[in-house]
């Protein structure tokens, strides 16, 4: 992770607290720092601002894939559910082929 990237996001997130985007990207961040907390944190601001931003559910299903499979699943299935509905048929294609794997492990 780089400091300085981070910082330049909670920079820009100072001026604009309710960004979804920059919220997204900080805990990509935070998840390529290992600070999974953190990332945890970000992921929910995204959800607690707008349940339909797709591109979350997907890494938060990547996020819990390990821990808690259950949990994957469940966001796997939230994103599906939204990709359907938004006709967003290649993230659509990714949720399915994440929750295949998901539920053969």
């Amino acid at each position: 992770m780089s400091t300085s990237r981070l910082n330049q996001l909670h920079s820009l997130l100072k001026e604009s607290p309710d960004d979804l985007f920059l919220l997204y990207a900080i805990a990509l961040e935070y998840i390529a720092s290992g600070e999974r907390s953190n990332a945890e944190e970000y992921f929910n601001k995204v959800l607690e601002l707008d349940v339909n931003y797709l591109p979350v559910y997907y890494q938060l299903a990547l996020f819990y894939q390990e821990q808690d499979s259950a949990l994957a699943i469940h966001y796997c299935k939230e994103g599906i559910a939204l990709a359907q509905r938004t006709g967003k048929s290649k993230t659509l294609m990714e949720l399915q082929s994440l929750l295949e794997q998901l539920q053969d492990e």
